[in-house]
């Protein structure tokens, strides 16, 4: 993942069985879907002053090849924020942004990315967000049982694109959401075959998250997690330094 795929996918604030299906009147799916939504606002993820955790999956299904899952942690309190996968791992602090790369064998460091940035990143996301939905139209809704988590129900809301991005590539658009905090618990986007983007779906599923966490994303500084001193961690001397700082 480059760094502005991490970034959007951070912003961004299976299936085990289906239990019988309840159907939902539109105005129902639509008043559950925008408290849905005015949730995830109301959360402020790249907010400094509120404690975030979240543990997530993602899984894309390409159009020839096998699928890709990746596993994703993200913590954030106060000036400190780490995001982990399998690929990379970020840890940033008031001072310094250091960026992990495994697969490639780097390591990247950099000055923090600004806070009004990471707050104009979410404006600009919500904004996309409200855009898109405009142009879909609200296809089924029912109520589903251990589709996302064992155990748990969530409502399925299903929109299709209009006639005015029909040429976009995009089949529909998924959401789980369950109904007890209104939290959206899984996402998924299906694209039509030869959209161009390679991807026949594309899915997001929440494995937990706390909005008032107080868990300490890392100890000491952030440098301090690929450095000692002016030198790689012996954990990384095989890997290149990248220092863009001045």
């Amino acid at each position: 993942m480059g760094l502005r795929l991490i970034f959007k996918t951070i912003l961004v604030v299976l299936v085990v069985h289906i239990a019988p299906c309840f159907a939902y009147g539109q105005e129902d799916c639509a008043a559950i879907f925008k408290k849905a939504i005015d949730q995830v606002r109301s959360m402020r993820l790249l907010s400094k002053n509120n404690g975030f955790e979240m543990r997530c999956r993602i899984k894309i299904t390409p159009e020839s090849g096998a699928l890709v899952e990746e596993h994703m942690e993200v913590i954030a309190l106060k000036n400190k924020y780490r995001c982990i996968t399998s690929k990379y791992s970020l840890y940033q602090d008031a001072t310094t942004m250091v960026v992990i790369q495994h697969d490639e064998k780097t390591v990247f460091v950099t000055r923090p990315l600004p806070d009004q940035l990471r707050k104009d990143q979410f404006t600009e996301m919500v904004k996309l967000q409200d855009s898109l939905q405009q142009h879909l139209i609200l296809g089924n809704c029912t109520k589903e049982f251990g589709t996302v988590h064992a155990g748990e129900g969530c409502i399925k809301i299903t929109f299709v694109p209009d006639k005015t991005i029909d040429g976009l590539g995009l089949r529909a658009i998924t959401y789980w959401v369950e109904l007890e905090r209104y939290e959206v618990k899984k996402i998924a986007i299906d694209y039509t075959p030869n959209s161009g983007y390679g991807v026949k779906k594309y899915e997001l599923i929440v494995d937990k998250m706390n909005a008032q966490s107080t868990t300490i994303p890392f100890k000491n500084e952030a440098l301090a997690q690929g450095m000692l001193g002016d030198k790689l961690r012996s954990e990384f001397k095989s890997y290149a330094l990248i220092d863009k700082r001045n």
